[in-house]
């Protein structure tokens, strides 16, 4: 029986990632792969099947997005250098329940051991080039406008956007999005605000989500500080809040 192996165009779309990321994956080692006479990467079906399959869960964990499970850690993106064989020892490799830029702050007596860590996350390859593709953020607001001009500039952006106009589409479109970060926008109301993000940190299908609230400073509710990720100021455009996103994850 003939092998079935896909270009790597078509493995993109089996996996829902852009060309690019196959590629990187290949240069990286994530994704095996052959080359035919014409220079021309083949991908085997059983690899695609392989990265389709969900990373195993720990006890409370929430299940990632397919985008996130498919995507390498650090100490498989970076397994070519020397310092990834004390891998073991760090409790990102330990737990796999976090990514390396998440726990940062983290000592490395602790468990963090900061092994590929040079300069900050802000200029770290994997967080760029890896992170920002798994990334899925739900933005809550009953600006339609807004909604529509943000989801619209973010088909150019490597993280995926939906938007919610109240609590209870919120609530809905957390069941199938499973966001990384959920962006509320503060005009919705103090008091709305309060309890959308009461709810949220009582929602067991995302028991790690981050909220980030948008507003100006008189707009955000003064008693949500310990429940929530950061804020941004509006008047706001995707480069604000990609920027935000990635500065307070590499803070």
């Amino acid at each position: 029986m003939k092998t079935a192996y896909l270009s790597t165009g078509q493995a993109a779309k089996a996996l829902s990632v852009t060309p690019d990321s196959i590629l990187k994956w290949i240069k990286s080692g994530k994704l095996d792969a052959r080359r035919t006479a014409g220079g021309h990467y083949r991908i085997h079906s059983g690899e695609i099947e392989r990265l389709k399959l969900p990373a195993p869960l720990l006890p409370g964990d929430r299940a990632e997005p397919a985008a996130n499970r498919i995507m390498p850690y650090c100490w498989e993106y970076n397994k070519d250098k020397e310092s990834s064989k004390a891998c073991k020892k760090c409790i990102v490799y330990r737990t796999h329940t976090q990514r390396c830029y998440e726990l940062i702050k983290i000592k490395p007596e602790i468990g963090h051991k900061k092994l590929f860590c040079a300069g900050g996350c802000w200029n770290c390859e994997y967080f760029h080039n890896v992170c920002e593709e798994a990334m899925g953020l739900l933005f809550v607001t009953n600006d339609e406008a807004l909604g529509v001009s943000l989801k619209k500039d973010a088909e150019s952006r490597k993280f995926k956007i939906e938007i919610a106009d109240c609590g209870y589409a919120c609530s809905a479109l957390v069941g199938q999005f499973r966001p990384d970060y959920i962006l509320v926008d503060c005009g919705m109301g103090k008091e709305a605000v309060r309890h959308m993000i009461r709810h949220l940190m009582e929602d067991s299908r995302i028991p790690r989500i981050r909220v980030i609230l948008a507003g100006s400073k008189e707009e955000l509710p003064d008693d949500c500080d310990g429940d929530t990720f950061t804020h941004i100021e509006k008047p706001f455009g995707i480069d604000d809040v990609t920027e935000c996103l990635f500065a307070a994850a590499a803070h």
